[in-house]
């Protein structure tokens, strides 16, 4: 791609230089910039308890910083140039503008974001409303689970998080909603607490209660084969819930 580009996504956009060694995002910050990376390369550094941890690298092709003006929130990591780089940037209102225009556009960006949030490597802590998240804890097909912590409580939560692609289809948002609002209303030791909703940085945050122990998972690796007893008592527990949520009317 060059300045002179006839792609209308293109027109849109500023042409800007870094040069190698500068950091032109910093975590923390309020960002409202995404850039498109023409040439060069760069690495994303999650700083968290003190230490700098490299956690990615972004080369030609690449978009940074899209998540900020997706969704309003602070940077979740520096980046700094590793190369004299080129790039193009693009603001919130330009994006909004051209994603008005290119719906399409829009989902495939989204889903971009959605997938630089699901994985391993260390994570800065984001704020949500009354609670932080601070370590990715589980992924699923339409959310990903931080552990967390109520800030004024120090009570430990779960805070499971609708995947910002999904958030644009209204049946599933609306889906996503009642499932919070429905299992609040339950109280029961084999179902999970839920404590509170955000809505927030363009998606859906569900508060539940933050449970301690081994993983089904974790026990199937280490055992290899669960014991017919413990199998029949998880069993038990699963079918006492499942027994509270039909005499609920859900199931």
């Amino acid at each position: 791609v060059s300045p002179d580009s006839k792609h209308p996504l293109f027109k849109d956009m500023t042409y800007k230089h870094i040069k190698k060694g500068e950091r032109f995002i910093t975590q923390g910050e309020i960002g409202d910039v995404a850039y498109i990376i023409q040439r060069g390369s760069c690495l994303v550094i999650v700083e968290k308890d003190g230490e700098l941890h490299p956690v990615g690298h972004r080369g030609e092709g690449d978009l940074v910083g899209m998540m900020s003006i997706l969704t309003g929130e602070p940077r979740s990591a520096h980046v700094e140039a590793e190369t004299d780089m080129e790039l193009w940037s693009l603001n919130r209102a330009q994006f909004k503008d051209i994603t008005q225009r290119d719906p399409e556009l829009l989902e495939f960006l989204t889903e971009l974001a959605a997938d630089r949030f699901d994985t391993k490597r260390p994570v800065s802590d984001r704020v949500i409303g009354k609670y932080i998240a601070t370590d990715i804890i589980g992924r699923g097909g339409y959310s990903l689970v931080y552990k967390g912590v109520h800030a004024g409580l120090n009570m430990p939560v779960a805070i499971k998080m609708m995947r910002h692609n999904l958030v644009m289809n209204s049946d599933f948002l609306i889906s996503f909603r009642n499932e919070a609002k429905i299992i609040a209303s339950f109280n029961h030791e084999n179902i999970i607490r839920v404590f509170d909703i955000e809505e927030r940085f363009g998606t859906v945050f569900i508060i539940m209660e933050h449970l301690v122990g081994e993983s089904l998972n974790d026990m199937l690796l280490r055992l290899k084969a669960i014991p017919a007893m413990l199998t029949a008592d998880f069993l038990i527990q699963i079918c006492l819930g499942l027994d509270y949520a039909h005499r609920k009317g859900i199931i």
